[in-house]
């Protein structure tokens, strides 16, 4: 729906978000190029003009967001991923083409959920105490 009412003046618009978020992640500031991909994402859902997806996107997006952050933090390759799957889905979204963009959409989440469990799970691995051998009885 985004690729079949969005606006010319709303794809440059996120065009130009897209672009300082690539300034941003070239000079490694994080916590910027997190809150521009944040406005990115944001304007996509709102070019759909769902309120179903408005929704759930933002529940979802409150529940995940400084997870979604933390993982940034700790996989910085993650983020030059992204910025390519970004470039792409700014491109699909020029040329309207909503098959495409909702493809690449789905890859760029699932991209981002794959580093989110990974850095759970390193979490899980620091914060778990030594176990005692099997068997062991104290």
């Amino acid at each position: 729906m985004a690729c079949a009412r969005i606006t010319d003046s709303a794809i440059a618009a996120i065009e130009k978000l897209h672009l300082d978020m690539y300034t941003h992640y070239l000079r490694r500031e994080i916590a910027d190029y997190f809150r521009i991909n944040q406005k990115i994402h944001q304007a996509i859902v709102d070019a759909a003009e769902n309120p179903v997806l408005s929704t759930n996107f933002a529940n979802l997006n409150s529940i995940v967001r400084s997870l979604r952050y933390s993982a940034n933090l700790v996989h910085r390759d993650r983020l030059g991923d992204a910025m390519r799957e970004h470039e792409q889905i700014v491109d699909a979204l020029k040329r309207r083409s909503a098959d495409e963009l909702g493809s690449l959409m789905f890859h760029h989440m699932q991209g981002k959920c794959e580093a989110v469990c990974e850095y759970l799970r390193e979490q899980q691995a620091e914060s778990k105490p030594d176990m005692p051998p099997e068997g062991a009885n104290f």
